[in-house]
């Protein structure tokens, strides 16, 4: 999803490129967008998964493990991480790339 929209928005990057945008601005112009879905999932997955878990998953077991708040953090840490890796590698390709090649046609 990250590659399609790079490739998507290559001539408004490139038009941004030629009215003075940096390096910076455009990475933080592709990556903020990925990022907010990000989070705004991890926040709605991570009431309903504790719910689940420890409503229907462990109430049958003896033995109960704890689900701490650590887990959770833990998993929106590495999914944030991953987003950003992700999300950065095509936005500072597509911030590269000459904008005369973008705009040629236009």
């Amino acid at each position: 999803m990250a590659g399609i929209n790079a490739v998507n928005r290559t001539k408004e990057i490139g038009i941004r490129k030629v009215m003075g945008a940096d390096l910076q601005s455009i990475f933080v112009l592709l990556n903020r967008q990925f990022i907010l879905l990000a989070f705004v999932a991890f926040c709605l997955a991570a009431p309903l998964s504790w719910w689940f878990i420890t409503t229907w998953y462990l109430k049958d077991f003896t033995y109960k493990a704890t689900i701490g708040w650590e887990l959770f953090a833990l998993s929106m840490g590495a999914g944030l991480l991953l987003a950003l890796l992700t999300v950065s590698y095509h936005a500072i390709k597509a911030a590269l790339i000459n904008p005369a090649e973008t705009l040629k046609y236009e």
